[in-house]
């Protein structure tokens, strides 16, 4: 079997995350049936109640449906993650619940995963006030896989948890100052083989949309806010992290929401390189950008990029996402229009096993009668790429979700019981991060 330039890749990144840092995540067949299953967050429902079930929608031969789906009890839910924490080889959720009736002062939820699926009877809290997103992997090489978690509010520390043989506990975790932080990323982002962290920030402290995100850099002796690279940003609200011009270094794009005056400004690629990384960006012009994530949607051997677009400048929410197309250029100039409204996430994965990429967008709130409790979309690949097809499911809200990752038919490793599978994706740590990072 000839192995092409995409499959050295992942093999490659697959090798890192298994020998450096495994999280011990498998994709997101949470029960081990070999279907995809789908996670998505729930925030707020038409009530304006946020303490309510995120879903957990299960696969199988028919498709997906609410008569085989899973209600989590959960508070304000922004971010979710999925990996196997205590090596039972099955995956736990990690829900980061940002806030109750009362406010934000709520803690998140790890849900074990067993053999008779998740219940709130298998469940621990961490105390992480207002926390939006979650990363797994694991960060300082004992073989234990880390959280982190970020907080989604001014004032408010983000935490790393470190995993242990008796687990998590609030006693034993690490402060980072970053706090206003809507996303994180897990990957080696300096080429050194130690996992580095990205977060990504939505305001400063003073609440200006203009601020910086931050790299912090592995190393020996942990992470510290001496040890950072700045990154400019604006209104950030959503990131991917992947190799789009085959360079061997990590390129970062973040999806950016608003600068406080307009909706329509530009998400950026932050590319890579050896000698200055991260100081070279190019813009993409999106609307209320509020996720990103990468794939190669049509086969072609360059990385597409699909953002999702929440809410434009005249108060409405039923715009569409899109995809932009790779090609040699690496300009990223070909779109294709995905219909979506008040879309909050976006994944990419193989729901139906025809190995061909399926789009999946989160919807989170309809400004036709300010509905949050609306459908979300699967938008089906096929051998032509253009997604005209779709199935819908009916969601709360939904502000994250979890799928995937896609793996192309020629780079699938050897058929084995996926929970013997060592592969970081909910970290991703990845080189294939919660919504897909490929």
């Amino acid at each position: 079997m000839e192995i092409n330039t995409g499959m050295r890749l992942f093999l490659r990144l697959a090798l890192a995350s298994t020998l450096l840092f495994p999280a011990y995540t498998y994709g997101y067949d949470l029960n081990n049936d070999t279907w995809e299953d789908l996670v998505f967050s729930s925030y707020e429902n038409n009530a304006g109640n946020f303490v309510i079930d995120s879903y957990v929608y299960w696969g199988s031969s028919t498709g997906y449906s609410t008569v085989n789906r899973t209600g989590l009890p959960t508070l304000g839910a922004k971010g979710v993650s999925a990996s196997d924490l205590n090596g039972d080889s099955y995956a736990d959720l990690i829900f980061s619940n940002y806030r109750d009736a009362n406010g934000y002062d709520v803690n998140s939820y790890i849900y074990w995963g067993s053999s008779t699926g998740y219940s709130t009877a298998n469940r621990d809290e961490l105390y992480v006030k207002s926390s939006w997103d979650n990363a797994v992997a694991n960060l300082n090489g004992d073989s234990y896989p880390d959280i982190v978690f970020t907080a989604g509010r001014a004032g408010i520390p983000s935490y790393i948890y470190w995993g242990s043989s008796s687990g998590y506990s609030d006693t034993n975790r690490q402060t980072i100052a970053v706090s206003n932080a809507r996303d994180v990323e897990i990957a080696d982002f300096n080429g050194d083989n130690r996992p580095d962290i990205f977060f990504e920030h939505r305001f400063s402290d003073s609440g200006s949309p203009s601020t910086e995100s931050y790299i912090y850099w592995g190393s020996d002796t942990g992470f510290s806010d001496g040890n950072r690279l700045a990154l400019s940003t604006t209104g950030a609200l959503g990131s991917a992290v992947a190799d789009l011009n085959k360079d061997g270094r990590l390129e970062i794009i973040v999806a950016q929401y608003n600068n406080g005056t307009t909706f329509h400004i530009d998400s950026l690629i932050f590319w890579g390189d050896d000698t200055n990384p991260y100081t070279t960006t190019t813009p993409i012009a999106t609307v209320g950008a509020s996720d990103v994530t990468t794939a190669d949607l049509d086969d072609d051997g360059f990385l597409d990029i699909i953002f999702s677009n929440q809410h434009d400048d005249d108060g409405n929410y039923d715009i569409d996402s899109f995809i932009l197309w790779g090609d040699e250029t690496y300009a990223y100039t070909d779109k294709t229009m995905l219909e979506s409204i008040g879309a909050g996430a976006v994944a990419v994965t193989d729901v139906n096993k025809d190995y061909y990429p399926d789009i999946v967008i989160g919807n989170a709130f309809d400004d036709e009668g300010g509905l949050r409790e609306v459908n979300s979309y699967v938008y089906l690949g096929d051998e032509t790429a253009t997604y005209t097809t779709r199935i819908e499911l009916p969601t709360v809200g939904a502000s994250e979700l979890n799928a995937g990752p896609f793996i192309p038919q020629a780079e699938q490793p050897v058929p084995e019981p996926l929970s013997a599978l060592l592969v970081s994706v909910s970290a991703v740590f990845l080189y294939f991060r919660k919504r897909i990072r490929l």
